[in-house]
C-alpha cells in the first residue's frame, strides 16, 4: 500500500496516482485538510498511526472553522497544544522512516537563508544577500550595486476589505531608499544578477531534470519568472547541466537532507551558473509537459519499488 499525503487540489499528486494505479499499486491518500491521527506512547512503544510512503506537500491543520467559533484565549490555547502535536506526529515520521519520499519536517521547516549557505559550501556562486533593518546599511549595500532586489514568498493577505498580493521579487533603486524608515522589519536584499536563462531543476534520488526558461526578452518576467504572461508565455525547453553543477546539486540536496525538491538556478551570460534557491516540495507538472519527461511516471515507479 502506498500511503500519499497531499493538499485537496494538487493536481500533480493525482497524476502520480493515475500512474501507480495503472501500473496496479494499491494507494491511500490523505488529504491535509483532514488530518486522521493516532498516537501512543508507552515503555513499550511509542506509535503514530501516520505511515506515509510519499509526503507530497501540505501540513497537518487544524479545524479552523471550529477555532473561528471559539473564543479567543481558547483559540489559542488549542492552536497551541496542537502545534506540540503536529511537532510530535512530524518528529515520529521523520524518525522511523515512514516516509520513503518527501519530509514533513524539511517542508515546514525549510529556510532559504540556511540553504544559500550550504550551497556555498559545496561550491556554488550565490548572490551576496544582506538581512537588515537599517536604511544606512541598505543604502550602503545598494551603492555597492546598480540594482538589488527585495525578496519574499509569494504571499496573499486578505482583510475584511482588501486583498493584498506581493509578487515575490522587486528592483530596488536609490530612488526606493526615500520609501525606507531609517529603522524597519528585517527584510532579505539580494543583489540584481543579470540573466540569460532561468532554469528550473526538479531533483528525485540523484537525478536532476532541468528546464530552461527563456524569460529575459519579457519585461513583465525579467525580473521573476513568476509574473507569467498568459498571452505571451515564455519558451521553456529541455536543458542539460553540466556533469559538474549535477554533482554540486547532489551534493547540496545530501547535505540538505533532502531526497527530492525543485532548485531555482540563473545561467549568466557570461557562463556563470547561480544558486537561487530550493522548494522541497516545489511543483513539477509545468516541467514535466513541457519536457516531456514524465515525471508522474519516475515518482510512481520509485514508490513501487521501495513501498
Amino acid at each position: 500500500m502506498i500511503e500519499v499525503f497531499s493538499s485537496d487540489n494538487d493536481k500533480s499528486c493525482f497524476k502520480v496516482i493515475d500512474w501507480i494505479s495503472f501500473y496496479g499499486g494499491c494507494f491511500l491518500r490523505k488529504q491535509t485538510n483532514t488530518p486522521q491521527i493516532n498516537l501512543r506512547i508507552s515503555n513499550e512503544e511509542q506509535n503514530c498511526t501516520i505511515k506515509n510512503s510519499w509526503y507530497r506537500n501540505g501540513s497537518l491543520n487544524l479545524n479552523t472553522k471550529l477555532s473561528s467559533l471559539l473564543p479567543n484565549a481558547l483559540a489559542r490555547h488549542l492552536n497551541s497544544e496542537w502545534k506540540k502535536i503536529q511537532d510530535f506526529t512530524y518528529f515520529k515520521t521523520e524518525n522511523k522512516s515512514e516516509i520513503k519520499l518527501g519530509s514533513f519536517f524539511k517542508e515546514i521547516n525549510n529556510n532559504k537563508y540556511i540553504d544559500l549557505c550550504i550551497a556555498r559550501d559545496v561550491g556554488f556562486v550565490i548572490p551576496e544577500s544582506i538581512i537588515t533593518t537599517s536604511k544606512r546599511e541598505l543604502a550602503s549595500f545598494l551603492s555597492k550595486y546598480s540594482e538589488i532586489i527585495v525578496k519574499g514568498d509569494v504571499t496573499n493577505l486578505e482583510d475584511k476589505d482588501n486583498l493584498y498580493f506581493y509578487q515575490g521579487t522587486s528592483i530596488i533603486g536609490e530612488n526606493n531608499l526615500a520609501c525606507f524608515e531609517d529603522s524597519f522589519f528585517p527584510t532579505f536584499f539580494q543583489e540584481y544578477i543579470r540573466k540569460e536563462i532561468e532554469i528550473r531543476i526538479f531533483y528525485i534520488q540523484k537525478k536532476c531534470f532541468s528546464m530552461a526558461i527563456f524569460s529575459q526578452k519579457n519585461l513583465k518576467t525579467k525580473i521573476d519568472f513568476r509574473n507569467y504572461d498568459l498571452s505571451i508565455p515564455n519558451r521553456n525547453i529541455p536543458y542539460v547541466l553540466p556533469e559538474e553543477v549535477q554533482l554540486k546539486i547532489i551534493k547540496f540536496m545530501v547535505k540538505s537532507d533532502l531526497d527530492t525538491g525543485s532548485i531555482d538556478m540563473i545561467l549568466t551570460p557570461k557562463g556563470e551558473y547561480v544558486f537561487l534557491e530550493v522548494n522541497p516540495s516545489g511543483q513539477f507538472d509545468w516541467l514535466s509537459q513541457n519536457c516531456n519527461y514524465y515525471l508522474e511516471q519516475e515518482i510512481a515507479n520509485y514508490l513501487l519499488i521501495e513501498s
